[in-house]
């Protein structure tokens, strides 16, 4: 096992800047096109669910690889410091957008029950269709898409305990045999809880295994790395079937994504991340400046562009492509205004539990 290198990969926000570009592509083919988005051959570019899936691989690796750099140079790992690092990036911008979402239900303009927010406050709307049975539409399409972040917190909070209770080598492991046995959890979650359905590709207990391959993909990074040296065609092939064979399997077979399409995925999203560290067309085409920047704004664009691409939006910032310009707007102020200070006092913790570099 190997620490990923400690400087910053520009490839790595490349390719956070095409997951959110597919997540906005799913979600403004909702707003704009009605049913029509549902036909197969819009569902490469319509493909939601890679985008987040993408972002789960890329948060599963890149954590991994923190950890196991700092169980290397410090010999441990600092839970309590590990958490308050990922508060410190996570929570900000997203309350920020909470509070602007309750400032709109209190003028009445848009109507979002008391029960949602909590959900959403407290990282737990993945779960949040079978403890809340009721709530307002404008709630669920507005703090909807926030059970993505729901479940990297519930991450957060378990990969590390694991780590430190069951050691490296069982955590090792368990970052390959549970997204093996995923599909069959799913399957049997879908049998025995059918009003449930909806949710498999949400819950923790049914969905973490993208984010458990990106995990796996940095614990056995150099014996991935050493299988796809002689075979070249694996790279063409992940990004063939990733971007085309498999949304198109997942909008003409229903059962394709619950069943081993997540799992899939995730495989191929772990080949283009460790593609994107090594030197080629993949990597300089990922680090072009635009994609750059539109990776680093990234997570504020995800949170806010739920607020904009919707019919539920009547105002001219809901028309596109004034709806897209504002959703980057508001990407652009949550980072300069609220996420890199956060993020300079997040660099420093990091930098002490770290310490130099050896």
């Amino acid at each position: 096992m190997s620490a990923s290198p400690t400087r910053r990969i520009v490839a790595l926000d490349g390719l956070r800047a095409v997951a959110v570009v597919l997540v906005m592509l799913g979600h403004g083919s909702e707003a704009y096109l009605g049913d029509q988005a549902e036909a197969p051959w819009l569902a490469p570019l319509v493909n939601s669910s890679l985008g987040v899936r993408l972002f789960f691989v890329l948060s599963g690796f890149l954590i991994t690889s923190l950890l196991l750099r700092e169980q290397q140079q410090r010999g441990s790992i600092d839970w309590r410091a590990f958490l308050f690092r990922r508060c410190l990036r996570i929570w900000p911008a997203l309350y920020a957008y909470l509070i602007a979402i309750a400032g709109l239900t209190l003028l009445g303009v848009i109507a979002v029950s008391p029960l949602q927010f909590l959900a959403a406050a407290t990282f737990t709307w993945n779960y949040a269709g079978i403890w809340i049975r009721q709530g307002t539409a404008d709630g669920g399409w507005f703090l909807g898409h926030l059970w993505t972040l729901a479940l990297e917190q519930q991450f957060y909070l378990a990969w590390p305990a694991l780590i430190i209770l069951a050691g490296w080598r069982r955590a090792a492991v368990g970052a390959v045999a549970v997204p093996l046995l995923m599909p069959l959890v799913r399957l049997g979650w879908y049998a025995a809880f059918p009003d449930q359905r909806g949710f498999l590709g949400m819950l923790f207990h049914t969905a973490i295994d993208s984010i458990l391959i990106g995990c796996a993909f940095a614990l056995h990074q150099p014996r991935i790395r050493l299988w796809m040296a002689p075979r070249p065609w694996v790279f063409p092939l992940a990004l063939l079937f990733v971007f085309l064979i498999s949304p198109l399997l997942g909008s003409l077979l229903r059962p394709y994504r619950i069943t081993v399409g997540y799992g899939l995925d995730g495989l191929c999203c772990g080949v283009l991340i460790l593609a994107a560290e090594q030197e080629g067309a993949w990597s300089r085409w990922l680090s072009l400046k635009p994609l750059v920047v539109l990776g680093t704004i990234s997570y504020g664009l995800y949170i806010w562009q739920q607020l904009f691409l919707t019919p539920l939006n009547t105002t001219i910032t809901g028309h596109f492509p004034i709806s897209v310009l504002a959703a980057f707007g508001c990407a652009a102020a949550s980072f300069g205004g609220i996420e890199r200070p956060f993020l300079r006092a997040k660099g420093m913790f990091q930098r002490a539990a770290l310490g130099p570099p050896g």
